[in-house]
């Protein structure tokens, strides 16, 4: 099976690159390590600190995950202030960065009931991200969508796989954002109730 492994592409935000790359060798590396398992497999605030971990392996990077924050929005004339917790900080350099992050599971197997297209579906939870971002009271720090997608397939359709995901991918690329994407060979039999859970994708926009 010609199984597709990693890559990413980065064309807004240049001082994600070296985060990307780090942030797949992670996934990689844990797959490897924890037979059976997966860090996508969990919630958000799993993946989110991944992202972080690999931040802190760059020079001059640095990052803070689920911290406390005041929080607004526009109300009237005024503001409507409430406290919060914020999902992750990065900075990269002498840029900064404040995200709020959301994890999806989508099948893509060529027999789901309700196929969707799945630009359309990012891009959409990716603008819900980016305005929550945006609520955060932070002098510094550009508001961004952080957005997991672990694709996952059923067991009858395995010999499919790298067709699908192939698919999957080309889809998401038409997405006018930062992507980056891991298909650990050791979780090709990574599986749950009849299906495979073969990789994750991180889009950042």
């Amino acid at each position: 099976m010609n199984r597709l492994t990693s890559g990413q592409r980065v064309k807004k935000y240049r001082q994600f690159a070296p985060l990307l790359k780090k942030w797949r060798e992670i996934v990689e590396k844990y797959c490897k390590l924890e037979k059976g398992d997966a860090p996508y497999w969990y919630t958000e605030r799993t993946l989110v600190g991944t992202l972080a971990a690999a931040a802190w392996q760059i020079p001059h990077y640095l990052s803070l995950e689920e911290y406390s924050v005041d929080k607004s929005k526009p109300l009237g004339r005024g503001k409507q202030r409430w406290p919060g917790r914020a999902d992750l900080w990065i900075r990269a350099g002498k840029n900064e960065y404040v995200f709020e992050a959301k994890h999806r599971f989508r099948n893509i197997g060529s027999r789901t009931r309700r196929p969707i297209d799945f630009s359309t579906y990012c891009r959409d939870r990716l603008n819900k991200t980016k305005k929550g971002a945006k609520n955060i009271n932070r002098k510094s720090g550009r508001a961004l969508g952080l957005l997991f997608v672990a694709p996952r397939i059923t067991i009858t359709e395995k010999r499919n796989i790298d067709e699908r995901i192939n698919i999957f991918l080309k889809k998401l690329k038409e997405v006018d954002v930062d992507i980056a994407w891991v298909f650990p060979s050791d979780a090709l039999n990574l599986r749950y109730e009849g299906r495979i859970y073969p990789g994750v994708v991180v889009l950042i926009g």
